[in-house]
């Protein structure tokens, strides 16, 4: 034990030392290491807890077969024989387990690599309707693990039946041999012989399963050394360090370390040193990022010269990485709390509204990925950890594009010009306006630095040729520095505290943060994440099916009754009860003998015949359990709302649809399958050994009593350490998966070994649990054998005792039976404590698949049995329990417990079935949407029941074909109205109607690929292209061609490999953000669908590519109704309607000509805040598109 544990930890913290050392790291490297701590690691910890019985048990069994050699002499061998048989039979049998094993675990990797990419990104999936999609594809992967899963449990069927059979059929072969060569078989011979083999049971029960343990410890051991062996680049390879800070590069040139892409980085002169700010501009895809990279040693350098990233570095990457901790941990990232310096962060990243509006101020949490807060937060939050850093080099990527025009001007005058003043800035930018008040600013296009100095005309004009700006942003360009900036509140955050104020508690500007979801959920410490322990049997059961389970059960009462009928027999035999050799003469003595070996060989091929039924009807069960569980799971969760997710950390997820199912999957099977037979040995053996004496009868009551006490010890701290464990392991890889994420972020930090640290003390907390559950396990071993030692005796005892009543025959019946309680009542006790404690595996699957809510996938108001309408009720997490799933009788409302009610087959059916009928259920007319007109009308909505309104009364109605932008200060709710639009989250109160329907009406299934979306975090899943655009191929090659050429990704798709090129599920690597953004647009191009809603789409976009997109749009989504969510003011500007959002409420709607003209109205104030050159022009284009549209009409 204490070895293992210590190979455990051991390989957990060279793991994530090999991982968290990395500068960057890949997709399926990243899925490798979570699948190592998830499930890998623990296999070679149980193969070292199984080890010592691939010697112990052969000697075991030499051991009983020399004894039994000496005592049966010659009459052995044909013993010998079948042993000699058997044994190469076991390690047949285990080669076969593990080659299917070998093969099983590339199956296990795949289907854990993709539930670890879509659980964070199930917004998008949700967004675009893929669930059925990657139910699909994951259900085939797990098609192919059930494949082999039943050739093992084949396999394993026939060696238990092997295993078990062995010692009747060998004890038939010498007791025939035996009867025909010598004559009467006597009892003294016959129960030792009995004896002998009931004990040879053990090694050879143990032998099968630590080969299969090793077996899958040494593939474990082979894939995390491959892992840990594998060469990576670590550190800045080849890039010297600046002996100052700051950076400096000449005549360099860069390629990625992946051999795979082709793309190199051309830098002629690059310098930044203190004092500096230095703007980094060019269009998508040239190559602004991977410069970043060179100056942080992520890239190979080929040639020149480049020290860079002396001092300290601070970097804000462009897609914004959040740990799932408080936002004050965010900020520090490890370092001391320092009151006076954290508070001048939170006013210069612009953050102290946000935290007054949080309940818990700063000590709200942000959830995986940062999604508690809206894009915006995750992006100051990232600027403050880099501004508390206070790194003498600061890297920017894109820093201020999530933000609105006032708060990038109040971040970039306080926090870059003000509190960095004397740092080495480099910013990557796509805002024009900010680069006269640079003092160098670098022109990028086509991986090549084609200028480097000082903002003048020359960089004006070059400029003007990459990025043919607007004449918003070049009137933009002027050196305006608003003073407005400075007008945000400033005050200390240890006065921010959950709001009192009830208007200020309920102006959720945040797009989730303002809810109470944002905590750590604290579920564990109840039932609401998990059934009880007899609801966890009895669904295990049901999943199974009941009939197949009490099938399984009475073939187990059947093989083991007719193993205890042969024992008997042999009883009968030796004692001649039925006084067959009496009645004989002696020429018809071997007659006699003949007709009890016939017998007693009939009743052994029985035993053997009933344990293969045995076996196949028990697999059959259990992995129809394991099979059905998983489905249901699966299904659940893809198709629960979002609140759900929210709700719920996604390593304890990621932990349940891996190490969990690797549990129902094996271990659970094999404890169930030894405890039914161990345990009905022991029944066995006591009834038949107290039939034979009956003073026995007392010691089995007492044996009985015993082990209800141990067991009354022994289970609350089990189960308690086994909660322990599950909680520990799914923080540990959850932090694992987590930091790898933001694996470049950290090393920009060179905040690895902080992370090593914390890794390290969460591998301690865990193993600390491990080794006490391992140790409490030990002690019960020790009871259980003294007990059992304790029972021997009393055997003996009764034996010497009463001698004269009951002969040898009984005696040797009794004592036979007795010693292999000496095995099997340790084994016994300790598989029913194991199978509870791997009962909590599907205590938490369980729950997932039958209590996970549902969203809302079916009519609402639909008349019941009595004609009366019904509200379908919301769901704990923000979506409604589909009415469909109940009106259908299926499993799993959100709050409901009545997922059984027809048997688990059935109910796996029907989760299925309903979804499928979700076609046909929508109340839509045919070919809608048509127009795409959308209206709100006082919609009312929130996140949680307990949490305040992110939504307040929203009214507004868009025309077929009108253009609408929303706009208002990050987190005022503008991404909360494509989230009640998609009905992510069901309404309070009010509707929304698209062309006349009421969404609530619609199956999601219709109306969610009814609208498109460009939505505001773009994510390439890993597959090919195609799969990325057309998952379900409902388009040609052709069509997908043609929209890849219009988003600008024709030339991008070729390199990758054309339509069918692979991807990685972080974008293949050579794909920058903008260009995953734009697959996102071709994805929405596809679709012929007369709504169009853009959040933030073009945030990661140059100003030429967003231009560009935008003409995209206009000519690809003409006529189509188009709702953009933008922080630009350039990018809604020409928009037929303009939405202000404030703290969930809209303020005012009106064509933006109209509210420019109020000078009161926020809208124009908010255009005056961009200053008077660029509110010029902004009032230009409003009054030119507001008069082309009149002209239109």
């Amino acid at each position: 034990m204490t070895v293992g544990i210590r190979v455990r930890a051991a390989l957990c913290s060279a793991v994530c030392k090999k991982c968290f050392n990395m500068a960057a790291i890949e997709q399926d490297m990243a899925s490798d290491a979570v699948s190592f701590m998830a499930s890998d690691i623990s296999k070679i910890f149980d193969g070292c807890q199984e080890l010592h019985y691939l010697w112990t048990a052969p000697i075991e069994a030499g051991a009983i077969l020399t004894i039994l050699a000496i005592l049966v002499k010659v009459y052995a061998l044909p013993g010998w024989g079948v042993i000699c048989i058997v044994l190469p039979a076991q390690y047949i049998f285990g080669w076969m387990i593990i080659q299917n094993k070998i093969k099983n675990s590339k199956n296990t990797q795949e289907r854990g690599g993709i539930i670890q990419e879509i659980l964070p990104a199930m917004k998008l999936v949700k967004y675009y309707a893929w669930e059925r999609f990657f139910e699909q594809r994951i259900s085939q992967i797990r098609a192919r693990e059930l494949q082999l899963q039943a050739k093992n449990a084949a396999i394993k069927s026939l060696n238990f039946a092997m295993v078990f059979g062995t010692p009747p059929m060998t004890a038939c072969v010498i007791f025939a041999s035996y009867e025909m060569l010598v004559g009467r078989l006597p009892a003294t011979l016959a129960f030792t012989t009995l004896s002998l083999f009931n004990i040879l049971r053990f090694p050879l029960v143990v032998l099968p399963k630590a080969m299969r343990a090793l077996s899958e410890a040494l593939e474990s051991v082979n894939r995390v050394q491959d892992f840990l062996l594998k060469e990576v680049p670590t550190d800045a390879a080849g890039v010297e360090k600046a002996a100052a800070p700051g950076v400096h590069m000449r005549n360099a040139r860069f390629k990625h370390h992946s051999s795979s892409s082709a793309f190199t980085l051309n830098v002629p002169h690059f310098s930044a040193a203190p004092g500096e700010l230095v703007a980094v501009v060019g269009r998508v895809g040239a190559g602004k990022s991977s410069l970043l990279h060179a100056v942080l040693g992520n890239m190979q350098p080929l040639q020149g010269t480049a020290a860079a990233a002396g001092g300290r570095v601070s970097f804000v990457p462009q897609n914004p990485w959040c740990q799932s901790l408080s936002l004050r941990d965010n900020i520090l990232f490890g370092l001391p709390y320092e009151e006076e310096k954290y508070e001048r962060v939170i006013h210069d990243c612009a953050l102290e509204l946000d935290l007054q509006i949080l309940p818990k101020g700063d000590q709200s949490k942000a959830g995986l990925r940062g999604i508690n807060l809206s894009g915006g937060q995750r992006q100051r939050l990232n600027l403050a950890r880099a501004a508390y850093f206070a790194g003498d080099l600061v890297l920017l990527d894109n820093a201020l594009s999530a933000v609105d025009h006032h708060t990038a001007h109040h971040i970039f005058q306080h926090l870059l010009k003000d509190s960095m003043r004397d740092k080495a800035i480099v910013l990557i930018t796509h805002q024009v306006e900010f680069l006269p008040r640079c003092d160098k600013v670098a022109i990028m296009d086509e991986g090549s630095m084609i200028y480097f100095g000082p903002w003048n005309a020359d960089a004006q004009a070059l400029l003007s040729k990459v990025l043919p700006t607007s004449h918003l942003l070049a009137a933009a360009g002027a050196a305006e520095q608003p003073k407005e900036a400075t007008t945000l509140p400033k005050k200390a955050p240890k006065m921010v505290r959950p709001a009192s104020n009830k208007s200020l508690a309920c102006s959720t500007g945040l797009t989730l943060s303002g809810t109470n979801i944002a905590k750590k959920s604290t579920q564990r410490d109840g039932d609401s994440t998990s059934l009880t322990m007899s609801r966890a049997v009895a669904s295990y059961a049901k999943f199974g099916g009941l009939l197949l389970g009490l099938l399984s059960l009475l073939w187990f009462l059947a093989a083991q009754t007719s193993r205890q009928i042969s024992d008997y027999w042999v009883r009968q035999w030796t004692g001649d009860t039925r006084h067959w050799y009496k009645l004989h003469s002696q020429p018809l003595f071997a007659t006699a003998g003949s007709a009890y070996v016939l017998i007693y060989g009939l009743l052994t091929a029985a035993f053997i015949g009933l344990m293969l039924l045995r076996g196949a009807n028990f697999h059959m069960w259990t992995l129809g359990s394991s099979q059905r569980m998983h489905k249901a799971m699966l299904h659940k969760v893809l198709y629960a709302p979002l609140g759900f997710f929210l709700q719920n950390p996604v390593g304890e997820m990621l932990v349940a649809f891996t190490k969990d199912q690797d549990i129902l999957d094996e271990n659970l099977v094999d404890t169930l399958h030894y405890l039914g037979i161990y345990g009905l040995i022991m029944l066995s053996t006591v009834i038949t050994v107290s039939v034979t004496i009956p003073m026995f009868s007392v010691f089995g009551a007492v044996l009985f009593c015993v082990t209800g006490v141990m067991l009354y010890f022994y289970l609350p701290a089990a189960t308690l350490l086994k909660k322990q464990k599950m909680e520990t392991a799914g923080d540990l890889v959850g932090l694992v998966a987590e930091t790898l994420e933001g694996l470049p972020i950290i090393t920009a930090f060179k905040q690895n070994q902080f992370f090593i640290s914390t890794a390290a003390n969460k591998i301690d907390e865990h193993h600390r649990a491990l080794f006490n559950a391992e140790s409490l396990n030990l002690w019960l071993a020790f009871y259980c054998d003294l007990y059992g030692a304790i029972l021997v005796l009393a055997v003996c005892v009764f034996a010497v005792t009463q001698r004269a009543q009951l002969g040898s025959a009984a005696v040797g019946l009794a004592l036979s039976n007795t010693i292999q309680m000496l095995v099997f009542y340790t084994w016994t006790v300790r598989n029913l404590a194991d199978a509870i404690s791997l009962f909590a595996s599907s205590e938490k699957i369980g729950w997932m698949a039958t209590k996970t809510p549902q969203e809302g996938a079916a009519l609402h108001n639909t008349p019941d049995a009595a004609g009366k309408p019904q509200q379908a009720a919301a769901a704990a997490g923000g979506g409604s329990a589909g009415s469909a799933s109940r009106s259908a009788g299926a499993a799993g409302s959100g709050t409901g417990s009545a997922g059984f009610g027809s048997g688990a087959a059935g109910s796996v059916s029907k989760l299925v079935v309903h979804v499928d009928a979700l076609d046909v259920a929508a109340a839509a007319p045919a070919g809608w949407p048509r127009r795409g007109t959308i209206e709100f009308d006082n919609v009312w909505m929130k996140y949680l029941p307990a949490a305040p309104y992110a939504l307040k009364g929203v009214t507004f109605r868009l025309a077929h074909g009108e253009k609408a932008g929303v706009v208002g200060r990050t987190g005022s709710g503008k991404s909360t109205l494509l989230l009640a639009l998609f009905r992510m989250f069901e309404l309070d109160k009010g509707s929304i109607r698209v062309d006349g329907v009421d969404i609530s009406s619609l199956a999601l299934r219709k109306l969610r690929p009814s609208l498109s979306i460009i939505p505001q975090e773009p994510v390439v899943f890993s597959g090919t292209v195609r799969t990325n655009l057309d998952p379900f191929g409902e388009f040609s090659d052709a069509q997908m061609w043609e929209v890849l050429k219009k988003a600008g990704l024709e030339g991008q798709a070729k390199t990758a490999g054309g339509l069918d090129g692979k991807l990685d599920g972080t974008g293949a690597k050579a794909w920058s953000l903008g260009q995953q953004q734009l697959v996102c647009l071709a994805r929405a191009a596809l679709r012929d669908v007369p709504v169009l809603c853009l959040d933030e789409a073009t945030a990661a976009m140059d100003p030429h590519t967003e231009q560009e997109v935008q003409a995209v749009i206009k000519r690809v989504f003409a006529g189509r109704t188009t709702l953009t969510i933008a922080h630009r003011l350039d990018t809604v500007i020409e928009s037929d309607q303009t939405l202000v959002m404030e703290a969930g409420v809209l303020k005012e709607m009106a064509p933006p000509s109209v509210l420019l003209s109020n000078p009161e109205s926020m809208f124009s104030k908010l255009v005056d805040k961009s200053g008077p050159q660029a509110a010029a022009a902004l009032r230009q284009m409003a009054a030119d598109f507001y008069a082309s549209r009149q002209q239109a009409a």
